[in-house]
């Protein structure tokens, strides 16, 4: 969830948070959404964006666990890499001990 690292496992002994810019992770959620999109009948590139940004407002100001990175944690830019380049990576973050 996005509230891991700082509500439900405080004391991890390894934290990662990952983020990728708006858009990215628009494109992401559109092409999850609409694999095989024509241009008709679904809701715009614009709107699932629309969506995802109010999300952001309201997870990073509601009143409990609010999205926020951890104390401690490592952040992951994601936006150009792929899952497995992503886990590639916290691998290698953990192999040296961060």
């Amino acid at each position: 969830g996005r509230d891991a690292g700082s509500i439900i496992f405080p004391d991890a002994e390894a934290k990662f948070y990952l983020d990728a810019p708006l858009e990215t992770r628009a494109s992401r959620r559109f092409a999850e959404l609409f694999p095989e999109s024509t241009g008709f009948n679904e809701p715009s590139f614009d709107l699932v964006q629309q969506e995802l940004a109010k999300r952001d407002v309201r997870d990073s100001t509601r009143d409990i666990a609010p999205q926020i990175v951890p104390q401690g944690a490592t952040v992951i830019e994601t936006g150009k890499l792929g899952i497995d380049e992503v886990v590639q990576r916290i691998l290698d973050l953990l192999r040296q001990g961060k």
